[in-house]
């Protein structure tokens, strides 16, 4: 990944794509799965589906906040109890999309669901 797409922490995104993926620029996405079980979120938890994948999604947002600039940014927020996120459930249906549109695989959106 080149040094452009690394934050000034080194830390850096779980993957780009090579070609554009949509407006002229390339897919750079992050994935986080917060445990909706561990005892520092339970508090949290209780409150509703989705409510850790909320506030990981703000959180890794915020310190992929440059790379939006310049590339299409997709953060994959699904927390261990399966809640997924609206922004994770729209990629993923656009991919399931892109994949049956190239194999004919009729299947290819399928069990995606969000919170």
């Amino acid at each position: 990944m080149s040094a452009s797409l690394s934050r000034d922490d080194g830390k850096r995104s779980d993957g780009l794509s090579v070609v554009q993926w949509k407006a002229g620029r390339c897919l750079v996405w992050d994935f986080t799965c917060p445990d909706t079980f561990a005892a520092s979120h339970l508090n949290r938890a209780i409150t509703g589906a989705g409510a850790i994948a909320t506030d990981a999604e703000a959180k890794k947002k915020l310190k992929y906040s440059r790379l939006s600039a310049t590339h299409r940014f997709i953060l994959l927020a699904i927390e261990s109890a399966r809640a997924l996120r609206e922004d994770a459930a729209d990629f993923l249906q656009e991919l399931g999309r892109r994949i049956g549109a190239v194999t004919g695989e009729p299947r290819s959106t399928e069990s995606v669901t969000e919170t």
